[in-house]
C-alpha cells in the first residue's frame, strides 16, 4: 500500500510540473521549407519594345536556397544582347533598369532579358514603358 501511495505521489508531482513549467505554445509559426538550390536558372522574362525615355522598374523577391543562404530572384539583366547590368546593381528587393544611361534614342528597339532562379519570378512594375 505504501508503494502504491509513493508511486501515485511521484506521478502526480511529475504531471503537475510538466503542466506548470512547460506550457503548450498558443501560436505556432512555421516557416515553409524550400528545395531550390539557387544554382538552377529557372527562366527568363523577355521585354521587347521601343525606348520611350523611361526606365524599367522590377520587384525582385527572395529565392530561398537549400544551402541556407537567401539570394534575390533575378541574377542577370541583359539589354539588346550586348549590355549586361552588374549583379550587385540588381541584388535588392527592387531595382531599376536605367535605359536612360545607355544612349538610346526615342523609338529605338529595346530587348530586355531578366534571368531568374527556378523557384521564383521577378515582377516588372511598369512593363508599358519599354
Amino acid at each position: 500500500m505504501r508503494w502504491v501511495f509513493i508511486t501515485l505521489l511521484v506521478l502526480l508531482y511529475t504531471s503537475c510540473n510538466h503542466r506548470n513549467y512547460a506550457p503548450e505554445p498558443r501560436h505556432t509559426i512555421s516557416t515553409p521549407q524550400y528545395t531550390s538550390n539557387c544554382n538552377i536558372p529557372g527562366g527568363q522574362i523577355i521585354l521587347e519594345g521601343h525606348y520611350q525615355k523611361k526606365n524599367v522598374y522590377v520587384q525582385n523577391p527572395f529565392a530561398y536556397c537549400t544551402d541556407t543562404s537567401t539570394r534575390y530572384c533575378a541574377f542577370e539583366v541583359v539589354i539588346n544582347d550586348t549590355i549586361t547590368i552588374p549583379a550587385d546593381t540588381i541584388a535588392s528587393s527592387a531595382f531599376e533598369i536605367p535605359l536612360t544611361h545607355f544612349g538610346f534614342q526615342e523609338g529605338d528597339s529595346v530587348r530586355i532579358v531578366i534571368k531568374h532562379y527556378s523557384d521564383c519570378a521577378p515582377k516588372v512594375l511598369n512593363p508599358e514603358v519599354h
